[in-house]
């Protein structure tokens, strides 16, 4: 059975501080979504505890079709500021330092 819809994934990337200052890989997820309608996360992005934290928040996305996406406390892919994200790619974006954001997104 093929994949169908949007996942969404948040979570810190790695420890700060790594080679010159260099930011690490992903770290584990903190929440997951899969939604197979266009709408907004039910979760939002958890703030970055600076300057000890797990590091900066990241939203991981994948989507099965062409679609239009928007980061914000409140999202509006539908004409606010958005990003577009071709069919069966995926984009790894940095959130707001200050947390509570969450992904909206519609059909391209």
């Amino acid at each position: 059975m093929s994949f169908s819809g949007v996942h969404i994934a948040c979570g810190f990337t790695g420890q700060r501080g790594g080679c010159n200052g260099q930011v690490g890989l992903l770290g584990p997820s903190v929440w997951s979504q899969t939604m197979g309608a266009p709408g907004t996360t039910i979760r939002s992005s958890p703030y970055e505890r600076f300057p000890d934290g797990p590091g900066e928040a990241v939203f991981s996305i994948f989507s099965s079709a062409d679609i239009y996406f928007a980061i914000g406390t409140a999202p509006d892919a539908t004409s606010g500021t958005r990003r577009f994200l071709p069919a069966n790619t995926a984009v790894d974006i940095f959130g707001d330092r200050a947390g509570n954001e969450k992904v909206a997104w519609v059909l391209a």
